[in-house]
């Protein structure tokens, strides 16, 4: 079943669909438990929601699951970004599989390379939980959540929803250290946050 429609970000779906569906959706439980940012704080936070940082070079890098999926690891993660990869933005054509809501409030939203099928997470951080980012990136942050809302919904805390389609998503490279997600990228690569995401169509129970 299709539930969604364009998502684009452009200016008028910015000032009205967004505006509504993002409304509707924080009268939701998942949505006000995400709202509140409970767990703030907690792995690597900071790098997380730091994407406004002066090192992190916002002009989206087109790339593929598959290539970031074949990055080399850090050896440790550290508490501040990694040059290259975390200071990178890039951007991805990848298939949709399913999304949950995470108890930091967070979406997670896990994707699959069209041609390979390896997957990879992608993450939309709560909004309570993104203020020490400029008031440039925030506004990125906020609709790239509010358009994967308007065309899949909100998500569930404790299940994750099967979804379908095609998207393109621009967020930042981030290596996760350890979260125990079963469909985390071998090499801990993420795109966290989320700076847009644009797709056509959303459909529920398909992946």
């Amino acid at each position: 079943m299709v539930v969604g429609r364009s998502t684009a970000l452009g200016a008028v779906l910015a000032c009205t669909a967004f505006a509504a569906v993002y409304a509707a959706a924080a009268n939701t439980p998942a949505a006000r438990t995400a709202s509140s940012g409970a767990g703030c704080g907690s792995g690597r936070w900071q790098v997380k929601t730091d994407a406004a940082a002066a090192s992190v070079n916002l002009s989206p890098r087109t790339t593929t699951v598959a290539e970031l999926r074949r990055l080399p690891a850090p050896k440790s993660p550290r508490r501040t970004r990694i040059k290259g990869v975390e200071t990178t933005t890039y951007r991805v054509a990848a298939r949709l599989v399913k999304m949950g809501l995470e108890r930091d409030g967070d979406v997670l939203l896990v994707v699959v390379d069209p041609k390979t099928h390896g997957k990879l997470v992608v993450e939309f951080p709560a909004s309570a939980c993104i203020r020490g980012a400029s008031n440039k990136v925030q506004p990125l942050m906020r609709n790239a959540r509010a358009a994967l809302v308007a065309a899949c919904g909100a998500p569930d805390r404790g299940s994750f929803t099967r979804v379908g389609g095609q998207a393109t998503i621009t967020g930042v490279g981030f290596f996760e250290s350890g979260d125990g997600v079963s469909d985390a990228a071998p090499n801990g690569i993420e795109l966290h946050p989320v700076l847009g995401f644009r797709m056509t169509e959303c459909s529920l129970g398909a992946g």
